[in-house]
């Protein structure tokens, strides 16, 4: 089937994910039938979508989020921005490069968002 190895987080997730997208199709009263018309996917895709097979391209899945209005920010997800444990690490780079070689290590503890 596929030869992808996930982390058990990644599986967990990408099950969660193909969860949100069968309740949300069905959800809105949209068959396979037109879902594969309106993304332009085989109905065979989007049953392996829907079950978390992670070989599906994510240009089928982004289609599949646009069709079902959800694909406004997605892009999110990876935004350098949300990214908190690499600002922390940035954050206490500044500081020991400020102070000189002194050392303190930061927790996300340390920062309130």
């Amino acid at each position: 089937m596929n030869n992808i190895a996930l982390t058990l987080d990644a599986k967990n997730e990408l099950a969660k994910l193909a969860s949100n997208i069968k309740l949300a199709r069905k959800r809105r009263k949209i068959t396979f039938e037109e879902m594969s018309e309106k993304c332009g996917a085989s109905m065979s895709t989007l049953t392996r979508l829907e079950s978390g097979d992670p070989t599906v391209a994510i240009g089928t899945i982004m289609q599949v989020l646009n069709v079902l209005g959800l694909l406004r920010g997605i892009s999110d997800i990876a935004a350098p921005e949300n990214d908190v444990a690499q600002v922390l690490e940035e954050v206490r780079n500044l500081r020991l490069k400020k102070k000189g070689t002194r050392k303190k290590v930061f927790s996300e503890k340390d920062l309130s968002f």
